[in-house]
């Protein structure tokens, strides 16, 4: 037997990705497999009179199409917002194609052809984070079961979202859009026209004043009489939940709304009803511990917001999957629907600051003054780990086309789809191969060479084609707005009073400002200080002679090592050696330390003012909230944390002194004092941290530099 028979997908599956692969993967340098003859595809089914040879597609949305202004689309196919969009709008087309098939299709099975189940379908994305609920949510609107393999999804299923929305009314009335979401539900039966004439005919500023009003009419219309009953509902709810545990308050609260049945009855009422008893589970579990409903709610309110799975889904659930390629290996579905073959793949391998090889070790940049160079050795690791991550994306989409077994179809969202196809649908090369960034770009060039217009034959009958389309309305909208429809409305609109809408719609939130700043910012960052980084790692520096700035700083840590006490260049040479032995400092960083500047600065008019201080304090670090105004120039009072590290502070007279050092350089063309001045805005903030922190003040400030061994008095 050949071990490159399949035996699971149809022709067509196979041979695009025999055309595919064959190109991409060309041995060591260049996929790292070679995908010759031995290793192509071939049918190991035995042929079925009258069985078609299986459909691959690949579709682009091109989100533009059909706009009047397609500035409206976003301009950053890569940015967050972008991503929710574009998974909003395969889902989209998913759910159409997916309800298309239910519907009219039919797929081969071991007993001869039967009608599509929800579970023949899945959707595969190369990575699935943040992307997950969006596709749930549509599906769940167009009344598609679907299960993830990431636990995303539960919380986005609309019975789960209608049910806790119950809950959060029975906790809290108060909540106007989980009160109008589940009058709106079957559960209480509302119609868009009861909650006009509930807003409209009755006063309230929340909606729940509007209702309560409304179930006290007199007249007692329909929507009177539905407010009513709800209310005594969710009141008699509300007095159960004091006296019962939560477990047994949900469980009611299901049995009498009989939502559960409801639930049941629907387009895969299986998972459905599993999705109800999962969270009839969880409050159960929470209930045992002594949970109330409102701790609850908060559970499930952080669970979804960190996507925590609920429990994990059994495979027999009849339901659309949804889920990594990584997790859908080993397995088959007679539709897989790849998304996302137009987004970027992730590069975890591109730093500024350094990248790491288990052969050829650490390559590390070097930045001198504002430069960034990258090192010959940082780029070869580069290369290397772009080669081995493209390779393993060749893997990754060959484990995604072979899953299909009937239907491949390949999906992806692109602003002006038909420039970008016409700019990769040409013959692929070594260069463009290992350079490409999404599956499409690959794609494109092996299917399409001669162009996007035209059509390829597969070798054992079908073929496929390029279809760029334009977004589809979401599967189970009820349908756009005639014009005559959209005149009549906007006549009856232009009659009715909009001042109140108008000033709400017109407030600004009154502390905009605060809403962008940061939370924390460092006394560094604030004053453009850049941290130096060698030329060269430490044990690459045998040779290689300290600089005059390099000594310096190995001075300044010297600094806040040594005792505190009137020292000669022998105390401070024994003190070294002892941090020598230590493995404070190396031989060759001890031998290159001038211990001169350490003796001239604690003989110094300052030195001998902080040795004879009864309270000294090196390397001082702090984190204190400041004004916003005294950081940024926003005006703004809002707390901000400011960290820093303070060289050195010492009490005199009750008041601090505040020394710190510096390494700087000085010219001919400068002076001590113009030096000083350079981080005047650095000693600024340190004062006022410790005067914030300590509640004593600083009396005075000092810049001491070290290449001149001089104290400059700010």
């Amino acid at each position: 037997m050949d071990l490159n028979a399949n035996f699971r997908s149809r022709t067509a599956v196979l041979d695009a990705a025999n055309l595919l692969f064959s190109q991409l993967m060309k041995g060591e340098n260049v996929g790292e497999i070679d995908y010759s003859d031995n290793a192509r595809l071939v049918s190991g089914r035995d042929p079925v009179p009258g069985e078609d040879h299986g459909s691959v597609e690949m579709v682009l949305i091109d989100p533009a199409l059909g706009l009047d202004d397609a500035d409206l689309t976003p301009d950053d196919d890569d940015s967050e917002s972008a991503e929710r969009t574009n998974a909003g709008l395969m889902a989209a087309y998913s759910a159409g194609r997916i309800l298309d098939l239910m519907e009219h299709g039919t797929v081969s099975d071991k007993d001869g052809p039967r009608r599509y189940r929800w579970s023949d379908f899945a959707v595969l994305m190369r990575s699935a984070k943040g992307e997950v609920s969006d596709w749930m949510e549509t599906f769940s609107n167009a009344g598609i079961p679907c299960v993830s393999d990431r636990g995303e999804g539960f919380y986005a299923a609309i019975e789960v979202r209608i049910f806790t929305d119950l809950l959060r009314v029975i906790d809290n009335r108060r909540q106007d859009i989980p009160l109008l979401a589940v009058m709106r539900s079957p559960i209480f039966g509302f119609t868009e026209e009861d909650l006009i004439h509930i807003r409209a005919d009755y006063d309230g500023e929340e909606f729940l004043d509007c209702v309560l009003n409304a179930a006290k009419d007199p007249a007692a219309p329909s929507w009177s009489i539905k407010c009513a009953g709800m209310l005594a509902k969710i009141d008699r709810w509300r007095a159960r939940a004091k006296l019962t545990e939560l477990g047994t308050l949900v469980t009611e609260v299901l049995d009498e709304t009989r939502f559960e049945v409801y639930v049941s009855a629907l387009y895969g009422g299986e998972a459905r009803e599993r999705n109800l008893e999962t969270l009839l589970s969880l409050a159960q579990r929470l209930s045992s511990s002594g949970g109330t409903l409102s701790d609850f709610i908060r559970f499930l309110d952080e669970a979804s917001g960190s996507a925590k799975e609920p429990g994990q889904v059994p495979s027999s659930a009849d339901a659309v999957r949804l889920m990594t390629v990584h997790s859908s290996k080993g397995l088959e579905f007679p539709v897989v629907i790849l998304a996302n073959i137009t987004k970027k793949f992730f590069r975890g391998y591109r730093s500024d600051v350094g990248i790491f090889d288990a052969e050829l070790g650490i390559g590390l940049c070097s930045v001198a003054g504002d430069r960034e160079l990258k090192s010959m050795l940082q780029r070869a690791i580069a290369a290397r780990e772009a080669r081995r991550l493209n390779a393993e994306e060749m893997r990754l989409l060959y484990v995604a086309q072979t899953r299909a077994k009937e239907k491949l179809i390949m999906l992806g969202v692109k602003k002006d789809a038909e420039k970008f196809a016409a700019k990769y649908s040409a013959r692929l090369d070594d260069v463009r191969i290992m350079n490409a960034e999404f599956y499409a770009n690959w794609m494109l060039g092996a299917y399409f060479p001669q162009g996007p217009g035209s059509e390829l034959s597969f070798p054992h009958g079908g073929g496929m084609k390029l279809n760029i389309i334009p977004p589809v309305s979401n599967a189970g909208d009820r349908g756009s707005m005639t014009a005559d429809a959209f005149g009549e409305w906007l006549q009856e609109a232009s009659f009715l009073d909009t001042s109140a809408l108008d000033k709400r719609f017109s407030e600004q939130y009154p502390a905009l400002t605060e809403t962008r700043l940061p939370s924390k910012l460092s006394v560094t960052g604030l004053t453009k200080a850049r941290a130096q980084v060698a030329l060269l790692p430490r044990f690459m520096e045998d040779e290689r002679e300290f600089s005059a700035a390099e000594a310096g700083t190995l001075a300044h840590r010297l600094l806040q090592l040594v005792s505190l006490k009137p020292h000669t260049e022998a105390s401070v040479r024994e003190e070294l050696k002892l941090f020598t032995a230590r493995g404070q400092f190396t031989e060759r960083e001890a031998d290159a330390i001038n211990t001169e500047h350490v003796v001239r600065f604690f003989s110094s008019e300052l030195g001998r003012r902080l040795l004879a201080s009864p309270r000294i304090e090196r390397e001082k670090e702090f984190d204190v909230y400041m004004d916003a105004d005294k950081l940024t120039d926003t005006g703004s009072k809002a707390p901000i944390m400011l960290q820093g590290v303070i060289d050195c502070c010492f009490i005199e007279d009750g008041a601090w002194v505040l020394v710190d050092h510096k390494t700087t350089h000085i010219d001919k063309t400068h002076t001590a004092n113009t030096v000083a001045r350079r981080y005047a805005r650095q000693l600024e903030l340190y004062a006022d941290a410790l005067e914030k922190l300590t509640g004593l003040p600083v009396k005075e400030k000092y810049v001491y530099l070290l290449s001149v061994d001089e104290a400059v008095k700010l």
